[in-house]
């Protein structure tokens, strides 16, 4: 027990420094145990909800209790446990007290350790303040692992109870369990369906709506794997936001971002040069001579150029009429090293 506690204590200092020192570089985001993000993230979170009894209750119920710490913080974390693990979160309750007598100490009490784990993270990290990812990125990723070992956990639990710390003895039940394991492959091949989509936005109830590719686009990225060299320059008149083209062409692109396309999905802050980079391709569509954008592809080695049909350009249209690729509106450009 000596050597538990030395040990508990150096690994709790260490682990306290580490953090500590982290803070002071750039790339670590905010890591702050003050609960200052708790009420911003369950807003979030239910704002990005689906409509419906279980959104409209905890919305009005933090409106209610605005005024009592105690209560909103009690109603937030009822809100991250049941949006988290849903009826997952009952049943964590019910398989260790329908076997308490099979389960021991360490793994009776494993489960609780780890929602109370998430629920510290959830509701006590602060939010990112660098734009290193999104601000509630450390509050929100944790909630796979959670729900993991929580499945994982109570289904356990179910079955020590039933059949015991042994495979089912007689035939039928081993058929009886195998085909429940095999119904149970049902319920993601039913729910999985546009399961990451946002229906409470716009535009993004599905995921046919918001991350579907155009078929000319696709037709232009092969067009560049085909035709390029493999350590050729790309460029995509709307920045490539999603990175698709910068896949798809498997070419490296000279800017791969767009801050007001992405500022709900990716960082805020801008990496090191991508503003000025961003400037000078907003300069080069309102260039109106083919010498001047000529130059332009040549000073940064940019190969080859994608001209979506939604891009505004001022090129002239001799030069536009040059593109070595043409579908749906869709445009290649190609630009000697």
């Amino acid at each position: 027990m000596s050597w538990r506690i030395i040990s508990a204590v150096l690994l709790t200092s260490l682990f306290g420094l580490v953090v500590s020192l982290s803070q002071h570089l750039k790339g670590v985001p905010t890591l702050r145990l003050d609960g200052s993000g708790a009420i911003s993230y369950v807003q979030f979170v239910i704002s990005v909800s689906e409509p419906g009894v279980f959104k409209s209750f905890f919305h009005g119920a933090l409106g209610l209790f605005w005024r009592s710490k105690a209560l909103l913080s009690f109603c937030a974390a009822g809100f991250i446990v049941l949006s988290t693990f849903g009826l997952w979160a009952i049943a964590l309750f019910l398989a260790p007290f329908s076997g308490k007598a099979k389960i021991g100490a360490a793994a009776f009490f494993f489960p609780f350790l780890v929602v109370a784990n998430y629920l510290v993270m959830s509701l006590g990290l602060a939010q990112d303040a660098k734009g290193i990812g999104r601000p509630e990125e450390l509050l929100h990723r944790p909630f796979v692992w959670a729900y993991f070992v929580v499945v994982a956990w109570a289904g356990a639990g179910f079955y020590a109870y039933l059949i015991g710390n042994h495979p089912p003895r007689s035939r039928f039940a081993r058929i009886l369990a195998a085909l429940f394991a095999l119904s149970s492959f049902s319920v993601p091949l039913v729910c999985a369906r546009n399961i990451q989509t946002f229906r409470a936005f716009k535009g993004m109830a599905s995921y046919r709506m918001f991350n579907s590719v155009p078929s000319g686009l696709i037709k232009a990225c092969l067009y560049i794997r085909k035709h390029s060299e493999i350590k050729d320059i790309i460029q995509d008149s709307e920045n490539d936001p999603k990175w698709v083209i910068t896949a798809l062409a498997e070419r490296q692109a000279f800017v791969a971002y767009d801050p007001e396309k992405t500022a709900h999905l990716w960082p805020t802050s801008l990496p090191e040069g991508m503003g000025e980079r961003l400037k000078e391709l907003t300069a080069c569509k309102k260039m109106r001579d083919e010498t001047s954008v000529t130059e332009f592809m040549r000073k940064y080695r940019i190969s080859w150029y994608i001209l979506e049909p939604g891009s505004k350009v001022a090129w002239p249209t001799s030069f536009l009429e040059k593109a070595v690729f043409h579908y749906d509106g869709y445009r290649v450009l190609h630009f000697s090293p």
